[in-house]
């Protein structure tokens, strides 16, 4: 993965250290469910908060915004054991302020899949290999190219655990490069030449290993209507004009 430029709709959340996010409305953060999954108490949503603008991990510059979490809710259908419909979304204790550094990421309600120019890229502050660190910097990865959930199913690590994919997932695979442990959350983005605008397709749900060449990691599909039309309902506030 490569740095990433200083703008970005990515969100990080200090008390989950393994997970980030990214900013859908000036009101709302889409992240996984399975993110979530020790934060459904007000009492620990009262004392967590989200983080908007950082680029470098240890530092924070004006532009960075920083909100409260006012509740979280996670897809009722979503399952653990396979981490089917692994989305969520955090409601903030008060909007953000849109700028050229924080703003909300597109959602893909004109995009179809699987689409001609398939390439994607995710981002977060995870780590730069199975073993590595976590990043001290906002990472982005080389294009990745999407694939349906079957066609992922016949890699090799998929192929040993039948049924473990469904239509909600989507693979990103690249011979370079992938999410890894502690980009949970964060988004797997398509860049539309026609709106020059960046749009979420996926969120980054799970994966064994990263950075291993043909490897693919999996992510919670937005194409899919069902998450989409999810996301759409519960999410209200100032979102991205195409």
């Amino acid at each position: 993965m490569k740095p990433q430029k200083r703008t970005s709709p990515m969100a990080t959340i200090p008390n989950l250290p393994y997970c980030a996010g990214s900013l859908v409305s000036d009101s709302f953060v889409a992240t996984a469910a399975h993110c979530l999954a020790n934060l459904r108490s007000p009492t620990q949503w009262e004392m967590s908060e989200v983080v908007l603008g950082m680029h470098y991990a240890r530092s924070s510059p004006p532009e960075v915004q920083v909100r409260g979490i006012k509740r979280a809710v996670m897809k009722v259908q979503y399952r653990n054991e396979n981490k089917d419909s692994d989305i969520a979304l955090i409601e903030l204790d008060r909007p953000v302020n849109i700028s050229a550094v924080i703003y909300p990421i597109c959602l893909p309600y004109d995009l179809k899949f699987p689409v001609a120019d398939p390439w994607v890229v995710t981002a977060g502050w995870g780590r730069t290999s199975y073993r590595g660190r976590q990043s001290e910097v906002l990472m982005k990865s080389k294009w990745m190219e999407m694939i349906r959930h079957d066609h992922c199913a016949a890699a090799t690590k998929y192929r040993e655990r039948p049924g473990l994919l469904t239509e909600r997932m989507l693979c990103g695979v690249s011979d370079l490069t992938d999410a890894c442990l502690g980009d949970s959350g964060g988004p797997l983005m398509f860049y539309h030449p026609k709106y020059y605008r960046w749009f979420l397709v996926g969120v980054t749900s799970f994966g064994w290993g990263c950075n291993e060449p043909n490897d693919p990691g999996v992510y919670t599909s937005l194409y899919h209507p069902d998450i989409l039309g999810w996301l759409s309902c519960a999410n209200t506030g100032q979102m991205c004009q195409n």
